[in-house]
C-alpha cells in the first residue's frame, strides 16, 4: 500500500499518489498561493478538460499516441483501457506533474502546467496507490488537508465524507492502522473536502469492496449533483459502465473510442443479441434459423436459444416468421444488450493484433 509512515506533509513530490500541493505553496492563514492567469474565461470555458494532440514519449517508447479528448462541465467521463495502455501517464499529465512531449492539456480554461498551483487548488485528485501521511490520525490528516484548502466549516465537512464512508468511527486511527480500502475511502474524502470544481481518479476502486465502490460511487454521482466534474481512469468496465455519462477507450496509447454507453457498443460491437423462447422442434427450429444471414446459434435450454447476429440489424421479425415457418410458436423473443465488457474486449484484442504485426509479431 501507497501509506509512507516517512512522509512528512512539508515534502514535495512528484506522482499521483501525493497530493498536488504542500504547505511550501502555502501563506500561513491564507490558503493556496494564487498564481496569476486566472482570468474570468477559465470559470466559464465549456470544458472542464481539453486535450489535444497530446503524446509523451520514453526515448523510442511511445506512451501516449496523439490524443484528443473533451469533458465537459458537470460530466462524469470514463477513460477506460486495460493495464498499460497509457492512462496513468495521461493522468500524469492532465496534473501537470509530467510534461507532454507533444500537444497540449487545457483544464477548466487554463492551460496545465507544472506551476499553474491556482489550478491545481481547483482539482482533487484519487490515486490507485495512496501516499497519506501514516503517523497521522484520521481525523488530524483530513484537518491539515481542511487547513490547506482553508475549507469553510471543515470539522461539518470532515464529518460530512467519514460518515458517508462509514469511518467515522476511526476518526482517532492512525492512518497507517487502516486497511487498504479504508485508506482509499480516506484519500477520496481528501480528494473532495475542498469540493473541488474536478475530481481526477486514477483505479479509484482499487482495494475497496463492493459496499465501497458503491460508497464512491454515491459521492461521484453527489459531486456531479453540486456542479462538479469527474475524471474517472479505470480498467473496472463495470465501474465505468455504471457510473460514467461517456467513456474514452483507449489501448497503446491511442483512443480507439468515445462516446456514450450506446455509442460505444454500437462502434465496437456491431452485432445485436436475442433471446428466443419457443415450443417446437428444436432441430427444425434451430435449422431455419441457421438460414437467417449473419446469425450465429448460442446455447439451447430446450426452451430457450440465444442468437447473435453480426452486422447488428433488427432481426426479430426474420427470426419470428423462421420460428413459425418451423412449426414451432414463439412463446417470447427479447432483444439483449451487448455489454460493454464485450465491447471493450473485441476492441483492445483487435488493437492488441494490430500492434503485434506492427512490430512483426504476427
Amino acid at each position: 500500500m501507497g501509506s509512507d509512515d516517512g512522509c512528512k506533509p512539508c515534502h514535495h513530490h512528484r506522482s499521483i499518489g501525493h497530493l498536488l500541493l504542500c504547505p511550501a505553496d502555502v501563506h500561513p492563514g491564507r490558503g493556496v498561493h494564487r498564481d496569476q492567469g486566472m482570468t474570468a474565461a477559465s470559470t466559464t470555458a465549456a470544458n472542464a478538460i481539453t486535450i489535444t494532440q497530446l503524446s509523451r514519449r520514453y526515448g523510442d517508447r511511445i506512451a501516449v499516441d496523439g490524443l484528443d479528448l473533451s469533458v465537459g462541465r458537470g460530466e462524469i467521463f470514463g477513460f477506460l483501457g486495460p493495464n498499460g495502455a497509457g492512462k496513468t501517464t495521461t493522468i500524469m499529465m492532465l496534473l501537470g506533474i509530467l510534461r507532454p512531449t507533444s500537444g497540449s492539456v487545457t483544464v477548466l480554461g487554463q492551460e496545465m502546467t507544472e506551476g499553474a498551483l491556482s489550478l491545481k487548488a481547483r482539482i482533487g485528485v484519487v490515486a490507485e496507490h495512496q501516499s497519506l501521511y501514516g503517523d497521522m490520525t484520521t481525523d488530524e490528516y483530513l484537518g491539515f488537508f481542511a487547513s490547506l484548502y482553508s475549507v469553510a466549516n471543515a470539522r461539518r465537512r470532515i464529518g460530512e465524507l467519514l460518515d458517508a464512508l462509514d469511518l467515522g468511527g476511526r476518526r482517532r486511527s492512525r492512518v497507517k492502522a487502516l486497511s487498504r480500502g479504508m485508506q482509499q475511502k480516506l484519500g477520496l474524502a481528501r480528494a473532495l473536502l475542498h469540493s473541488p470544481e474536478l475530481l481526477v481518479m486514477d483505479e479509484p476502486a482499487s482495494g475497496l469492496d463492493p459496499h465501497g465502490i458503491h460508497q464512491m460511487r454515491q459521492l461521484i454521482f453527489d459531486h456531479r449533483r453540486d456542479g462538479g466534474t469527474a475524471f474517472l481512469s479505470s480498467h473496472i468496465l463495470s465501474e465505468v459502465e455504471q457510473t460514467a455519462d461517456r467513456v474514452a477507450i483507449v489501448s497503446h496509447g491511442r483512443i480507439v473510442s468515445q462516446g456514450s454507453m450506446a455509442d460505444i457498443r454500437a462502434t465496437l460491437a456491431p452485432m445485436s443479441r436475442y433471446a428466443v423462447e419457443y415450443e417446437g422442434s428444436q432441430a427444425v427450429v434451430e435449422a431455419a434459423l441457421g438460414r437467417i444471414k449473419g446469425l450465429e446459434l448460442g446455447g439451447d435450454t430446450g426452451a430457450r436459444l440465444l442468437l447473435t447476429i453480426g452486422d447488428g440489424r433488427d432481426a426479430r421479425a426474420e427470426i419470428s416468421r423462421a420460428v413459425i415457418d418451423a412449426g414451432g410458436v414463439v412463446l417470447g423473443l427479447s432483444q439483449l444488450e451487448i455489454s460493454l465488457e464485450e465491447a471493450f474486449l473485441s476492441v483492445t484484442d483487435e488493437t492488441d493484433r494490430d500492434s503485434a504485426s506492427d512490430k512483426g509479431l504476427a
